[in-house]
């Protein structure tokens, strides 16, 4: 006859549930990496939510707290948080198992991107590189870089009718090497939307000065006059005669001569020319577009390209009077020298040359990257 197994005793009844509880217990665990933490973006800019899902386990109690606040959580449901662009939200994870032991005690850092809205005109000042999450243009917006290089890098830009992308006005004049250069624009979004003008307008070069005020500054020297002639001298013999009815000496002066000749007076110096015009600068250039938009169905760009002129040339200063001539030596009393003559007015200088027109700046690179919807004129 088949024998009868024994009946469990108590001691191994309790050593199998404690055996089934440690394998539960064992189940009960959960690492950060079971969370995932999707950014979803809001319409408002700068509205953004993260979706947190994790795995539902028996036994399991999960807590989630962000930046020191609690969060309501439900087993089994995925988690929806609103939250700012550009902050960083500190997640700590924590979890414990059906014995109240700890089994997760995490951090988790998520950065949200930041949104940009342009809506008037934007001025750069500096050298820019913005990291956005969207970049809004409104309609009518300018952002002017006054040949700054800025760097756009988006996840999306939203561009409203007119919004503009340009370097500088046509009446713009350059004043340093880097705006000459117009400077460089980067552009990298992963989506792209609507349509934007860029404008590479080179700044004009800068007149060149005129003779006159190169003379004002440095100063100019006046032609000499002539000196004026020597004055005649003359010399005679004295003579003596008694009147023979009144009995007085009359005396006289005979055999009048030039001892001296009056000389004439100095040529005055020809008159300075006058300074030539300074040349004008050249136009400054157009500067350098790139663009690399991964998504561009919806997106059309116009690039318009349009060197800067050069500087007008300065006038040239007109040539300066000459030197009075000198006054002829005055005659003598008696005039028994012979006249001299006036010394000649120095002739005028020459009129300075005007300088020459600047040359125009060059255009610059434009790399579109497959850019269908591309117009450049």
């Amino acid at each position: 006859m088949l024998s009868t197994p024994a009946a469990p005793t108590a001691e191994d009844v309790a050593d199998e549930l404690e055996r089934k509880k440690n394998e539960q217990l064992q189940k009960e665990t959960i690492s950060a990496e079971d969370f995932t933490f999707e950014l979803l973006e809001d319409k408002a800019p700068n509205k953004y939510s993260v979706k947190v899902t994790y795995p539902q386990k028996n036994g399991l109690t999960v807590h989630l707290v962000l930046n020191d606040e609690p969060v309501e959580t439900t087993a089994g449901t995925p988690i929806l948080i609103s939250v700012l662009g550009g902050s960083e939200l500190n997640f700590r994870l924590i979890a414990y198992n059906s014995n109240g032991v700890m089994v997760l005690n995490s951090i988790k850092k998520i950065p949200t991107p930041s949104d940009l809205v342009i809506s008037d005109t934007v001025v750069l000042n500096k050298d820019t590189n913005w990291k956005l999450g969207r970049l809004y243009l409104n309609d009518d917006s300018i952002v002017q870089t006054k040949g700054f290089p800025l760097s756009i890098e988006a996840n999306k830009i939203f561009a409203r009718p007119n919004a503009k992308i340009m370097n500088f006005s046509s009446n713009e004049v350059w004043g340093s090497s880097q705006h000459k250069m117009g400077g460089a624009i980067v552009i990298r979004a992963k989506e792209a939307a609507g349509y934007l003008m860029i404008n590479l307008t080179g700044a004009k070069g800068k007149n060149g000065r005129s003779g006159l005020e190169i003379e004002n500054l440095i100063g100019i020297r006046k032609a000499t006059d002539g000196y004026d002639g020597n004055h005649g001298e003359w010399d005679g013999d004295e003579d003596c005669t008694e009147d023979r009815y009144s009995g007085q000496t009359r005396c006289g002066i005979i055999n009048l001569r030039c001892v001296s000749q009056p000389t004439n007076g100095e040529d005055g110096e020809d008159g300075p020319n006058g300074v030539d015009g300074e040349n004008g600068a050249d136009g400054g250039d157009t500067g350098n577009l790139f663009a690399q938009i991964d998504n561009h169905v919806n997106f059309t760009l116009k690039v318009s390209l349009k060197p800067g002129m050069g500087g007008l040339g300065g006038q040239g200063a007109p040539g300066k009077a000459g030197g009075k001539g000198g006054k002829a030596g005055a005659l003598d009393q008696q005039r028994v020298c012979k006249p001299a003559s006036n010394g000649k007015d120095g002739a005028p200088g020459k009129p300075g040359r005007t300088g020459q027109v600047g040359q125009p700046g060059k255009v610059g690179t434009i790399e579109l990257n497959g850019l269908k919807n591309a117009i450049i004129e």
